[in-house]
């Protein structure tokens, strides 16, 4: 005992060469010398007091080593070595890569002894060091399934040859042996989590388990013990499980109805039936995976949103649009006439409901766009006159206004998108374009009367002013109509300025508005454009006399002296005044009625009650849909209006508000697929305040957590993960129409809520830090270290100017921040709720996943919370393309 002393003292200065023949000479001397594993154990210490740690000396491999030398293993060295598993002298990693490499199949002995080595800790392997030896874990134990492979094709094979000599029995034990400790190992989905990480690090590796599993397979295939071949058949369904483990998900089958399909389906067919087909299909997959609808039921509930579609909607553009959106798809019209077959093809088109048939149509398919350029060549082409007599003037005349009436009407139908050329320097501007862009009222759109495009020529507005007042009806021949409609605006002033100061009587007033409308309706559509916006500008007691005007523009003018199809147009520019007054009407609560023969123009228009609060009718609407468990084709109209009215904030942090006061599960989980439904009005917007203010605000302010508590609070965290995967999903694409029309956020409002880099502390992270008795745990940026913040976003270098990119990766960093404070309550359950969320609804935490903005610190945090105590959690987090991202889900998964 002296000697070998003695030669151990000068062991810790020489080099790691040195060590390692030391290593042997010492195991040597303790077999030599009998030592029991615990007297083994305090010798070896004493002889390697610091340094290297057993695992750098290879003391494993170095055991194992000396035990196999023989026929058949030593039983005393393998008690050192399990002696030194047991007591963590060595780690897991090193004592499988050991016995991985041990390839002489032919000692069964020596075979059995590693397996029953395996045995003891196959099912409970751990890791609680650097993550760079959790990921030699993780290699590890995928050598040794190829080993274990490896080693029961060799046993089956060895069976198969005693089979044909007579001798089975040898093989059937050492087969049965190897299947046991694969099966052990593979049953534990810690196990396979590990395995998972492991193929992505070493794919190489992964391609050879693949080959040796199809050559045990067809070893197998004709093995008579019908029990070894079951196991071995559930072996390897479990491997080939490995690459897929996070993607199986159970679907619904306890329901029946779903309403965000049916609201998706609804919002597409009536409100933006000019968009692309495919973000259509891309979003309801999104619901489908999100909801884990099945397949036949999903299909189902499209087609039913469809009939229910048609049934439901008024007579008028609604059924149009379904018709063509379920059944019609090709139709299209050639304009290459001469001007006067052009005019009977056009005014054919005005009959009845063919103009919104062959437009809901084109939109269906795609061709709106092309037909709307029709229209603007022809418009344009009636303002480049010649000679021309009296009929050339009143045909050229018509397709003016009828092409001005028809444009509109698009514009309002399918949004001005439709109507605008891709813009190109140097290019062609259009009257009607220029028109349109500067004075024509639109959703969203505001305009100022007094901007300069209302004021044109002085000379040629007193010129206009002179003819309407003067003339008994407004001469046809080398007549500028666009030059009429741009004039109008500044006319009508003059007009109205004149009235007011009683210069003009209001007979003048009706010769002069039946002047406007009598020859061309566009003008009147110009002239009411402006006094919309006028109006708006006025005080209660100033409106009357312009509303008085538009009142007598909007009637019908009974003359004989009309040009042809002066019915047909006056349906058309009723329509169009309609929409253009309805904001103005509701606000003023007047009412004025606008002839609208053979058809219902406006089928969902003015659906609020006047002089209502806007947030009592949000609430009632909320409540009867709620109700009911559906959104029907008014109701989104009426939430359409008010989101337009109370703007994005005001309407979703009303409606979050209604949801919060919710107390039954069954409740809140209808109310947040409603929820989802109506903020597809305008998704993005939506997401943007729900993620970047309204969640923020509940998370940051102890005094409203008790309203995320269960059931409300699950059914949020449920609302904001559907959100903000649908907004993530789709933010690359372009914005629907309808969706374009609205007020967008101002991008400087989120860089100044949510700063570009670590230099700046955030308005969120001040906030944090106000409410946490401990400010260095939620405190700005600054405080923090780098790699607190580090997340696999950053490694991707996403784009963090996108307003969407800024507020989720705030939002992770707050959630970051709750996991890691030292308050619990109903926030930090919020957001285990959320995360919950996030696993359920996605495949895999992988590139291009709203996960990819956690900070890679999170993942430590989380596995501390019970329920994401979970190798597939820590899988579905971590952006397992980064091998940054496989490290720290290795570290997380086995130190579970």
């Amino acid at each position: 005992m002296r000697a070998v002393c003695r030669e151990a003292q000068p062991f810790e200065s020489e080099s790691e060469i040195m060590k390692v023949v030391n290593l042997k000479q010492a195991i040597l001397q303790a077999w030599k010398e009998r030592w029991s594993d615990y007297q083994w154990a305090v010798n070896m210490k004493k002889f390697f007091p610091k340094g290297a740690t057993w695992d750098i000396l290879n003391l494993a491999e170095a055991l194992l080593e000396q035990a196999m030398i023989g026929p058949s293993p030593n039983p005393l060295i393998l008690s050192y070595l399990k002696y030194a598993i047991s007591s963590q002298m060595v780690s897991y990693s090193s004592v499988l890569t050991a016995i991985s490499k041990f390839d002489d199949f032919s000692r069964d002995l020596c075979v059995q002894a590693l397996l029953d080595i395996m045995d003891m800790f196959c099912d409970r392997l751990s890791c609680h060091g650097k993550a760079e030896e959790c990921i030699g874990l993780c290699r590890a134990l995928l050598s040794a399934l190829h080993w274990l492979l490896r080693c029961t094709a060799a046993s089956a094979e060895r069976l198969r040859e005693g089979l044909e000599a007579g001798t089975p029995a040898a093989g059937e034990k050492q087969l049965a042996m190897c299947l046991q400790r694969l099966e052990k190992t593979l049953s534990s989905t810690k196990n396979r989590a590990l395995l998972h990480i492991a193929k992505l690090e070493e794919a190489s590796s992964w391609t050879a388990i693949e080959h040796c599993l199809l050559k045990l397979g067809e070893i197998l295939a004709n093995l008579s013990n019908p029990q070894l071949r079951s196991q071995a058949e559930q072996c390897g369904t479990l491997i080939r499980s490995i690459p897929t483990m996070l993607s199986m998900h159970s679907e619904q089958l306890h329901k029946t109805g779903f309403p965000t399909v049916h609201a998706v389906v609804l919002l597409e067919g009536t409100m933006n039936l000019t968009g692309e087909t495919q973000p259509l299909v891309e979003q309801l997959m999104l619901v489908k995976r999100m909801q884990h609808i099945p397949t036949p039921l999903f299909v189902l509930e499209i087609w039913k949103a469809c009939f229910v579609g048609l049934i439901e909607s008024p007579e008028g553009t609604g059924e149009l649009k379904w018709t063509a959106f379920t059944f019609l798809k090709t139709m299209d019209a050639d304009h290459s006439k001469s001007p006067e077959g052009l005019l009977g093809v056009l005014g054919h088109m005005l009959s009845g409901k063919s103009l919104d048939l062959l437009l809901a149509a084109a939109a269906a398919t795609g061709k709106l766009k092309s037909f709307a350029r029709k229209f603007i060549n022809l418009n344009e082409f009636t303002t480049h006159r010649s000679e021309e007599s009296t009929k050339a003037a009143s045909v050229r005349a018509l397709l003016f206004d009828i092409s001005f009436l028809m444009l509109c009407h698009v514009a309002q139908t399918y949004g001005s998108e439709v109507i605008l050329s891709e813009s190109s320097a140097g290019g062609e501007v259009f009257f009607f374009e220029t028109w349109m862009q500067t004075c024509m009222p639109e959703e969203g759109k505001i305009l100022n009367p007094d901007h300069p495009c209302f004021r044109p020529d002085s000379t040629k507005v007193e010129s206009l002013v002179a003819l309407l007042n003067n003339s008994s009806e407004i001469k046809l021949v080398q007549m500028k109509w666009h030059e009429a409609c741009l004039n109008i605006s500044a006319a009508i002033l003059e007009i109205l300025n004149a009235w007011e100061n009683g210069v003009l009587a209001f007979e003048s007033i009706q010769k002069i508005t039946d002047n406007i409308k009598g020859k061309v309706c566009s003008l009147a559509v110009c002239a009411v454009a402006w006094l919309v916006a006028h109006v708006r500008m006025l005080g209660l007691d100033e409106r009357e006399k312009s509303l008085q005007m538009i009142r007598q523009l909007a009637g019908p003018l009974y003359s004989e002296n009309t040009l042809q199809f002066y019915n047909e147009r006056v349906v058309i520019m009723s329509s169009i005044l309609e929409h253009m007054c309805a904001d103005v009407l509701q606000q003023t609560a007047t009412q004025i009625k606008f002839p609208s023969t053979g058809m219902d123009t406006m089928p969902y228009w003015n659906l609020l009650p006047p002089k209502r609060p806007i947030k009592e009718v949000l609430t009632d609407i909320f409540a009867k849909v709620l109700e009911k468990g559906w959104v029907d084709s008014r109701s989104i109209h009426v939430f359409d209006t008010l989101l337009h009215m109370g703007g994005v904030y005001w309407f979703c942090n009303n409606l979050i508000k209604e949801l919060l006061k919710e107390t039954r599960k069954e409740s809140t989980l209808r109310a947040v697929e409603l929820l989802y439904s109506i903020f597809c009005l305008d998704m993005q917007q939506a997401a943007l305040v729900l993620l970047g203010h309204i969640l923020p605000g509940l998370l940051t302010d102890s005094s409203k957590w008790h309203s995320l508590m269960d059931p409300p609070g699950t059914a949020l965290a449920k609302l904001a993960v559907w959100c903000a995967l649908s907004s993530y999903s789709s933010h690359k694409g372009q914005a629907s129409s309808r969706q374009k029309k609205r007020h967008r956020e101002d991008i400087e409002d989120y860089i100044s809520l949510f700063p570009l880099d670590d230099m700046q502390p955030s308005k969120l992270m001040r906030l944090l830090s106000s409410n946490e008795e401990d400010a260095n745990i939620l405190s700005s940026p600054t405080d923090r270290s780098m790699s607190s913040s580090l997340s696999a976003s950053q490694l991707h270098t996403v784009n963090m100017r996108d307003p969407l990119n800024r507020v989720l990766a705030n939002l992770f960093l707050l959630i970051s921040s709750i996991l890691g404070s030292r308050t619990a309550g109903p926030h930090t359950q919020f957001v285990q709720w959320f995360m919950e969320e996030c696993v359920d609804c996605l495949e895999q935490g992988s590139r291009g996943s709203i996960l990819q903005f956690m900070p890679f610190t999170t993942v430590s945090e989380l596995v501390k919370v019970s329920a994401m105590s979970s190798p597939k959690v820590v899988l579905a987090i971590t952006d397992l393309s980064l091998p940054l991202g496989r490290q720290v889900a290795a570290k997380a998964i086995a130190a579970l």
